[in-house]
C-alpha cells in the first residue's frame, strides 16, 4: 500500500493570557514545548483563510476524482463545530465547501453530467442516526432508528442510510441545517451532545462520454478530546493508529470502530486526508492532551513528491536540541556540586557509610558538621539520580541521533530522487517543447493552406454569384414573356394531365392484373413441379420395392435348391456309410469272410463346428432333430433302417465306432486268396467311386459355403440400399418443405406487390393533387402580373 498524504493544522482560540504560547510560522510552542504543523492559524485568521488553506485542495481533488477526509479534533469549547459548521454571522468550511462546489458544477454542466449527493449521520455510543431523514416524529426518532454497517465486496456502507440528490446550494444548507437542528434537541445531561461523531459527506459523480469518475469528501466533527467514554477513547485511539498507518504505506486496520470503517472506504485509493486541531489554551491539561495527540501524527511524502516537508523530522530535530540543552544544563550542575563538596567527601568518605561513630568525629560544632554531612549525604544521592537521568537522556540522545541519521538518509534519498526527477521532467520538457515546437509549425502550414482554399473557394462562390445575378436580372426582365409562356404551357400541361391521368389508371390496372396472372402462373408451377417431383419419387420407390421383392424371392429360391442339394449329399453319404457298414459285416458274401476296412479309408462324417449351416438346414428340413438341452443328436428312422438307427452326442463318428465293436481287430483279418482277386478288385473299384463321391461332396460343401458368403454380402448390399433409400426419402421430405416454404415466401411477396399498388396509388393522387394547387398558384401569379403590367 503506497503512503498517503496527512496534513496537520493548529487553530487557537483566543485567550486572555497570550504569553503562554508563541507562533513562529509553523511552529507553536507551548510551555517551553515545540510542535510543527502545516499551517497553524491565530486569532486574527478568518473562516475564509481557513478554507483557502484547508478547504479548497480537498475540493480540487474531489472534481478530479481524489477522494478526501476532514477532522476536527479537540475539546469542548475549543471550536471544533465554529470551524466546520460556522454561525449566524460567518459560514463554516462546510457551507464554503458546498458553495465551491456548486460553482464548478455550474462551469462544467455544459461539458459533463455532474451529480451532487449528500448524506449526514453521528455516531452516538458506537451507534449510528440518520441526520439527513426528515420524519413527522423527530423527538423520538433516535430511540427508534438505529442503522448498521454492512459490507459488500470488501466496502463497508450503512444500511439505509438517507442519501439525498442534491441540486442547488439551498437545498443542500437546509438539510444541514434541519440536522443541525436534530443535534440540538433539548436533554437534561448538555455535555452528551459533545459525545458524538458528527458526519457529512458529499460525493460528487461525473460522467463524460463514456468516462466516469467520482470523488467523496467526508467531514467529521470528533467528540470532545477530554470525555472518559471508552467508545470514544477506542475510536480516538483507532483513529490514530489509521492516520500512522496511512502515512506509512501499511495496511489500514479499519476494524476497530465503526468510523474507522467507515473512513475506510475512502482512503483504499489515494487520499489527502486533513486534521484541523483546536486548542484552548486557557485549559492547560486539554491543550497538552491535544497537542501531544497531535505530535503522533505527521504528514508524510507523497509519490507525486508533492509534499515534500517532513514534519516528524523536525519534531524529532527540536527534541534533540531540548535534550542537548538539559544534558548540559545537568552536567553544569554536577560539575558544581563536585567542586562544593569534593573536599568534605573526601574526608568523611569513610564515615557515610557509619551511623555510629558520626557525633563522635564531629567535635566541637557537631550540629554544623552533622547538616554537611546529611547535605553531603544528599547530595551524593542527587549524583546518582543526575547520573542515572543522564544515562537515560543519553540514551535517548543516541537513539534520536540514529533516527536524525534514517531521517538525514532518507531525506538525502528523496533528494536525490527527486533530482533524478526533476532531471527526467527537465528532459521530458525539452521533447514536449520541442514537439509543442513542430505542432506549431504543422498548425500554420495547415491553417495557411486552408486560408488559401477558402479564399479560393470564396472568390470562386463571388463570381458565381455575380454570375447569377445577373442570369436572374435577365429572367426578372423577361418575367412577363416567360410567364405567358408558362400560362399557355400550364394549360396544355393540365389537358395533358387530364388525359394522363386516366392513361395511368389503366396502365396501373393492367401492370396489377398482370402481376396477379404472373403470381398465380408462378404458383401453379411450383405446384405442378413440386407434383411432378413427388410422383416421380412414388415411381421409383415402387420400383425399387418390386426389385427388391423379386431378387429376395430369386435368392430364396435359391437357398431352397442349395439346401435340397444339401439334403441329398447328404443321403449319399449316408447311402454310401451304409454301404460300407454292409461290406464290413459280409452282406454281400453271405457273412462268410467280412472284410475290415481300416479308419483312413472310411470317409469321416460332416461335424457341427465345420459345417454349421449344412447343419441348420438339415434341421429345418427335419432331416435331424435335436433335444432341448442340445446334448446328442439323433438320426431320422425316415433315412434308416431300425437297424442302424442310434442315438449319439453330436457327431456322426461315434455311430460309425458303435458298429466297429463287434468286428475283429487288424490281426485276425483274413488276407485275400487268389481265387477271390475278382471280388477284391470289384471292392477296390467301389471305394474309388465313393472317394470321388466324397471328393465331390467337399467341392460342392465348398461351393455351399461360398455361396452362403455371396448371399450374406448381398444381403448386406440389400441392407445399405435400403438406408439409401431412406435418405432420399428423407431428402424428398426436406425438399417439399423448402417448396412449401418457397410457395409461402411467394404469398408474401404477393401481398408487398399489392401493398406497393396501393403506394403507388397515393402517390399518383397525391401528384395531381400538388399539379392542381401547382395550377392555382400560376392562375393566381398570372392575375398579379396582370395587374401589375396594367
Amino acid at each position: 500500500m503506497a503512503s498517503q498524504v496527512v496534513r496537520l493544522y493548529l487553530r487557537v482560540r483566543h485567550t486572555k493570557d497570550p504569553g503562554v504560547y508563541s507562533i513562529n510560522h509553523k511552529n507553536f510552542s507551548y510551555r517551553n514545548e515545540n510542535y510543527v504543523f502545516r499551517s497553524i492559524f491565530s486569532k486574527e485568521s478568518s473562516q475564509q483563510e481557513i478554507y483557502e488553506e484547508i478547504g479548497k485542495p480537498l475540493v480540487d481533488n474531489i472534481m478530479q476524482g481524489i477522494n478526501g477526509i476532514l477532522l476536527a479534533y479537540g475539546s469542548s469549547g475549543a471550536g471544533k463545530t465554529y470551524s466546520l459548521l460556522g454561525d449566524q454571522g460567518q459560514d463554516g468550511l462546510l457551507q464554503r465547501v458546498l458553495e465551491d462546489v456548486f460553482q464548478r458544477a455550474r462551469i462544467l454542466k455544459p461539458k459533463k453530467a455532474i451529480n451532487i449527493v449528500l448524506s449526514s449521520f453521528e455516531i452516538d455510543k458506537e451507534r449510528i442516526k440518520d441526520l439527513a431523514k426528515l420524519l413527522p416524529n423527530n423527538k423520538n426518532r433516535f430511540n427508534e432508528e438505529t442503522l448498521e454497517i454492512r459490507e459488500h465486496l470488501g466496502n463497508a456502507y450503512i444500511d439505509n442510510l438517507t442519501v439525498t440528490q442534491i441540486d442547488s446550494l439551498k437545498d443542500a444548507l437546509h438539510i444541514i441545517q434541519e440536522g443541525r437542528r436534530l443535534r440540538k434537541i433539548p436533554d437534561p445531561n448538555f455535555e452528551s451532545l459533545s459525545l458524538v461523531h458528527t458526519v457529512f459527506k458529499i460525493t460528487v459523480s461525473q460522467k463524460e462520454m463514456n468516462v466516469s469518475k467520482a470523488g467523496t469528501l467526508t467531514i467529521v466533527d470528533l467528540a470532545d478530546s477530554e470525555s472518559n467514554q471508552s467508545s470514544i477513547l477506542k475510536t480516538l485511539d483507532s483513529l490514530r493508529n489509521l492516520i500512522i498507518d496511512l502515512q506509512q504505506g501499511h495496511h489500514a486496520s479499519s476494524d476497530e470502530s465503526i468510523l474507522t470503517k467507515i473512513l475506510a472506504n475512502n482512503i483504499k485509493h489515494n487520499c489527502l486526508t486533513s486534521v484541523l486541531f483546536h486548542v484552548n489554551t486557557s485549559n492547560d491539561q486539554t491543550c497538552h492532551n491535544t497537542l501531544m495527540f497531535s505530535n503522533n501524527c505527521y504528514s508524510h511524502e507523497n509519490d507525486s513528491g508533492t509534499e515534500s516537508l517532513v514534519f516528524k523530522s523536525q519534531q524529532q530535530m527540536v527534541r534533540v536540541r531540548k535534550l542537548q540543552d538539559e544534558i548540559k544544563d545537568l552536567k553544569h550542575q554536577i560539575d558544581k556540586t563536585q567542586e562544593i563538596h569534593e573536599g568534605k567527601l573526601r574526608g568523611f568518605g569513610e564515615i557515610i557509610g557509619f551511623n555510629v561513630d558520626i557525633e563522635a568525629v564531629f567535635g566541637n560544632n557537631p550540629g554544623k558538621e552533622k547538616k554537611s554531612i546529611e547535605n553531603h549525604v544528599n547530595s551524593v544521592e542527587i549524583l546518582d539520580e543526575v547520573q542515572t537521568r543522564n544515562k537515560r537522556l543519553e540514551l535517548k540522545l543516541n537513539k534520536n541521533s540514529i533516527i536524525f541519521e534514517e531521517l538525514q538518509k532518507f531525506e538525502l534519498k528523496n533528494k536525490e530522487r527527486n533530482a533524478s526527477q526533476i532531471k527526467a521532467l527537465e528532459d521530458q520538457i525539452k521533447t514536449v517543447k520541442l514537439e509543442i515546437i513542430e505542432l506549431n509549425e504543422k498548425i500554420q502550414e495547415n491553417v495557411r493552406k486552408k486560408l488559401n482554399h477558402r479564399t479560393e473557394e470564396l472568390h470562386q462562390i463571388l463570381i458565381s454569384n455575380h454570375l447569377l445575378l445577373e442570369e436572374k436580372a435577365a429572367i426578372i426582365q423577361n418575367l412577363p414573356l416567360t410567364l405567358q409562356s408558362i400560362a399557355s404551357d400550364m394549360r396544355a400541361v393540365i389537358d395533358y394531365k387530364e388525359l394522363g391521368k386516366s392513361e395511368l389508371e389503366n396502365e396501373l390496372s393492367k401492370k396489377y392484373k398482370q402481376n396477379e396472372e404472373n403470381h398465380s402462373k408462378n404458383i401453379k408451377k411450383i405446384k405442378q413441379d413440386i407434383d411432378q417431383a413427388l410422383k416421380t419419387l412414388d415411381n421409383k420407390m415402387r420400383v425399387f420395392d418390386t426389385e427388391c421383392s423379386i431378387y429376395i424371392r430369386e435368392k430364396y429360391e435359391r437357398i431352397k435348391r442349395i439346401e435340397k442339394e444339401i439334403i441329398k449329399l447328404y443321403n449319399l453319404y449316408l447311402d454310401q456309410d451304409r454301404l460300407i457298414k454292409n461290406i464290413e459285416c459280409g452282406l454281400f458274401n453271405n457273412g462268410i469272410k467280412p472284410i475290415y476296412i481300416t479308419i483312413h479309408d472310411i470317409p469321416k462324417p460332416p461335424q457341427r463346428e465345420k459345417y454349421p449351416y449344412l447343419f441348420k438346414s438339415l434341421m429345418t428340413n427335419g432331416v435331424l432333430t435335436s433335444s432341448k438341452d442340445n446334448n446328442f443328436i439323433k438320426i431320422s428312422n425316415s433315412l434308416f433302417t431300425k437297424k442302424y438307427s442310434r442315438t449319439t452326442k453330436n457327431s456322426f463318428y461315434a455311430v460309425r465306432s458303435s458298429f466297429r465293436i463287434t468286428f475283429p481287430p487288424p490281426e485276425k483279418v483274413v488276407e485275400i486268396k487268389p481265387d477271390e482277386g475278382d471280388d477284391e478288385e470289384d471292392e477296390e473299384g467301389k471305394d474309388d467311386i465313393k472317394l470321388e463321391e466324397e471328393e465331390e461332396e467337399e467341392e460342392e460343401k465348398e461351393e455351399i459355403s461360398e455361396k452362403s458368403i455371396i448371399l450374406r454380402e448381398e444381403a448386406e448390399k440389400i441392407q445399405k440400399r435400403t438406408v439409401e433409400i431412406a435418405k432420399k426419402a428423407k431428402e424428398m421430405k426436406y425438399e417439399t418443405n423448402s417448396l412449401e416454404v418457397k410457395v409461402r415466401d411467394k404469398e408474401v411477396e404477393i401481398r408487398k406487390m399489392t401493398g406497393e399498388r396501393d403506394k403507388h396509388r397515393e402517390l399518383y393522387c397525391n401528384i395531381v393533387k400538388s399539379k392542381v394547387e401547382n395550377r392555382v398558384v400560376i392562375e393566381s401569379q398570372k392575375r398579379l402580373l396582370d395587374k401589375f403590367i396594367i
